[in-house]
């Protein structure tokens, strides 16, 4: 007899053959965000999609259908707004800096206490806010509607922001500021970023981060890619724990690259299909690079190597 484990371990093996091109899969447009998106957020188990757009404005479509479950204008949402979204918090940056966190309608609790003064939404998104609450009162459901959480301002302009539940990242030039988004809570500061360790063959050689552009969070560490260097912080002691210099390669043992190849569809119906790629190991020492510059990073959901060594 087949369990629910069965066909749940069923369904994953099926998606996991269909990512790897080893299944059938297809692609569907949702035609909901119109065509300006800018960022793009999925929630599969609520069943939306949340975006920005280079014109400004935020828009809830529903995942199946396409249709506009709730929005913000775009006299709110400023164009190419950068958007977070987590546990049902949805987070995006406004046009003086502060980051606006919005809470699902339907996780409101009357018994859960509030963000802390400082932080507290300001006036300006419950009156955007009641807006939104009229233009969809007649709605049959409350699914995909947000309400005013808290305003988060960081003590300096910052760059780049990241959402790991329940810990938002932002970084300026020489400072990352962490906030608790439960409690509005700043809840930790890592300064001095930009310099970095001496260069082991000159200690007069010190690596700056220069703009950052991108910024991941973990429990643990705190990741920091900026256009010379990618930088790893420990949030235990704020100290730098691993630097990657951009002039300095390698910093891995092969290089990969996509075949021009055309790639040959091996299963029928699969959307997807596996690229050729070609490997090229990397030589053990290499000279400086003059010009060279990281552009973003992404953790794996699963990482242990920090804990490893």
């Amino acid at each position: 007899m087949s369990t629910l484990k069965d066909h749940l371990g069923q369904k994953r093996r099926f998606v996991e053959n269909s990512w790897s091109a080893k299944a059938s899969s297809r692609i569907t447009a949702h035609r909901g965000a119109g065509r300006s998106v800018h960022r793009i957020k999925v929630d599969e188990n609520a069943g939306y999609i949340l975006t920005t757009s280079y014109v400004g404005g935020l828009t809830v479509t529903d995942l199946k259908t396409s249709q506009n479950l709730w929005t913000l204008p775009d006299s709110h949402v400023r164009p190419y707004a950068h958007c977070e979204y987590g546990a049902g918090f949805v987070i995006f940056d406004y046009i003086d800096g502060s980051k606006e966190v919005w809470r699902r309608v339907d996780d409101f609790r009357d018994e859960e206490p509030p963000v802390i003064r400082e932080s507290l939404p300001t006036q300006r998104q419950w009156r955007v806010s009641a807006t939104a609450e009229r233009k969809y009162a007649t709605a049959s459901t409350k699914r995909g509607h947000f309400r005013p959480w808290a305003s988060l301002h960081p003590p300096q302009i910052t760059r780049a922001f990241r959402f790991s539940y329940p810990i938002l990242g932002a970084a300026a030039w020489d400072a990352v500021y962490l906030w608790d988004v439960r409690t509005g809570v700043l809840v930790q500061t890592i300064e001095t970023i930009q310099l970095g360790p001496a260069d082991d063959e000159d200690d007069h050689n010190l690596v700056f981060l220069g703009d950052i552009n991108y910024i991941e969070v973990s429990e643990k560490y705190v990741f920091l890619c900026g256009i010379h260097s990618l930088r790893v912080f420990s949030r235990e002691t704020g100290k730098s724990v691993l630097d990657f210099s951009a002039s300095r390669i390698p910093i891995a043992a092969s290089h990969f690259s996509i075949s021009p190849d055309r790639p040959v569809v091996e299963v029928e119906g699969a959307s997807l299909v596996l690229q050729n790629l070609n490997r090229a190991v990397l030589p053990s020492e290499h000279p400086y690079i003059i010009v060279d510059e990281f552009i973003a990073g992404q953790l794996p959901i699963s990482y242990n190597y920090f804990d490893a060594n």
